[in-house]
Formats: structure tokens, C-alpha cells, sequence
């Protein structure tokens, strides 16, 4: 299988540049085609912060993200985390959707002026 470009390299991601801001990255691929990709970071006191979560949209809702996740989480568990964090936009809402599904709760929401979207705060305890 050969996907098509979903997009181009991020520049939005400056953290993907210095991988010691990450505790890993996780990568998935199918066919020999990378199709998901996640990382996690440290936040103190006991909380990991999970980042940079993508799935191409051609092998969306075929697991391979819920797979990515329980990884991701099973990642924190191991590192000695209790609750990780994530957030996301209104703009994206399957992956609010998701993030729910998977038993994350909104914790706040966040707006700015220049924003056309809103910033949703998700926690979720590994305890």
C-alpha cells in the first residue's frame, strides 16, 4: 500500500527537532508506510503529557490509534507516571471524540482572540 501525502513535515512541531524533550516516540507502520505516530513527555509530579498524536486519515478507525494510545499509556505506566494529559481542538472534533472514548476527561478549555477553534485540557489517571 502506498498512501498519499496527508501532509506536509510540521513545522509546528520544534519539539520533534530535540528528541530529548521527549521520554519516546512511537511510530506506526503498515505495509512499510508510517501511518501514526506519538510521543510523550515528562510534566513532573507524577504526570506525562501525551503529544504529537497522528494517524493518516486513509487507516483511520481501523485501531490503530486506540493501539497507539494503550502503548503511549502503557509507556507512563512503566516510567512511573499516574495521569497523563493531552489536548486537542473543537476543530478537530473525531479526535475530542476519541480522546472521550477512551476515558480521558476535559479538565478546561482554552480561547484566544486569534484562535477559531478552542483548545480542549484532557487528563486521565493510570491509577
Amino acid at each position: 500500500m502506498t498512501l498519499p501525502l496527508a501532509a506536509e513535515a510540521p513545522d509546528t512541531f520544534p519539539g520533534l527537532a530535540d528528541p530529548s524533550t521527549l521520554e519516546c516516540l512511537l511510530v506506526g507502520d503498515l505495509d512499510g508506510d508510517l501511518v501514526a505516530m506519538g510521543g510523550l513527555r515528562a510534566r513532573g509530579r507524577g504526570r506525562a503529557e501525551i503529544v504529537y498524536v497522528r494517524v493518516h486519515p486513509a487507516t483511520r478507525r481501523q485501531g490503530i490509534g486506540r493501539e497507539l494510545m494503550g502503548a503511549l499509556e502503557r509507556r507512563a505506566a512503566v516510567a512511573g507516571h499516574t495521569d497523563v494529559i493531552l489536548n486537542t481542538a473543537t476543530n478537530q472534533p473525531e479526535a475530542v471524540a476519541f480522546y472521550r472514548a477512551l476515558g480521558y476527561r476535559d479538565v478546561r478549555n482554552e480561547t484566544r482572540p486569534e484562535w477559531h477553534w478552542t483548545l480542549i485540557h484532557f487528563e486521565k489517571s493510570l491509577a
